[in-house]
């Protein structure tokens, strides 16, 4: 046992000899920004660097990658509210092609998801309904306010996941998922 402990923490110190982070923190504004160095030794195009910025509750808030020539390759900005969170990505020319929405009801389940690319101008929204037991009863998947097909879930009596039907708009069974449980 203590050698594959010794292993596993020779392999974690080979990689951590490869990645250098740097810290800086603004403890005005409660911001904290951390920059990483990553240095892929079996894919050297693979080099970059990180900077990564959290709010004073240590989540995500920007987060930029460089190549190994500092030019900016993409950047991801992330918002949080009440009940919900959105992260938001830009290209290598800091243009926003995609931003990405969840929403949550207040147990804190997912009841939206919205998928938004600005490139092909498209929208897609899956809306999850959940029953009084708080299982998953359905999700409705929409592209550009287009119903494009519902996934019904059924349970047993003890709560466990029996079936998944999905159809499309129309109502035609596309597929359906059996689970039988062995006693």
């Amino acid at each position: 046992m203590n050698r594959l402990a010794l292993l596993i923490f020779l392999n974690i110190m080979h990689v951590c000899a490869f990645a250098q982070t740097r810290g800086n923190k603004n403890f005005r504004h409660g911001i904290h920004q951390t920059e990483t160095t990553i240095k892929d030794i079996k894919d050297p195009e693979n080099n970059r660097v990180e900077v990564v910025k959290n709010d004073k509750k240590g989540r995500m808030i920007e987060k930029i990658v460089f190549d190994s020539t500092l030019t900016q390759k993409e950047r991801f900005t992330y918002q949080y509210e009440h009940n919900a969170k959105s992260i938001c990505y830009f290209n290598a020319i800091d243009i926003l092609t995609h931003r990405y929405n969840w929403k949550y009801d207040f147990k804190h389940r997912l009841i939206q998801y919205e998928e938004i690319n600005f490139k092909k101008n498209t929208v897609e929204n899956t809306l999850t309904s959940y029953n009084k037991w708080g299982e998953k009863e359905s999700e409705k998947i929409y592209k550009n306010n287009t119903l494009l097909k519902v996934k019904s879930f059924d349970y047993n009596e003890e709560g466990l996941l029996i079936s998944q039907t999905s159809k499309d708009a129309n109502g035609k069974i596309l597929y359906v998922k059996t689970i039988q449980y062995n006693p």
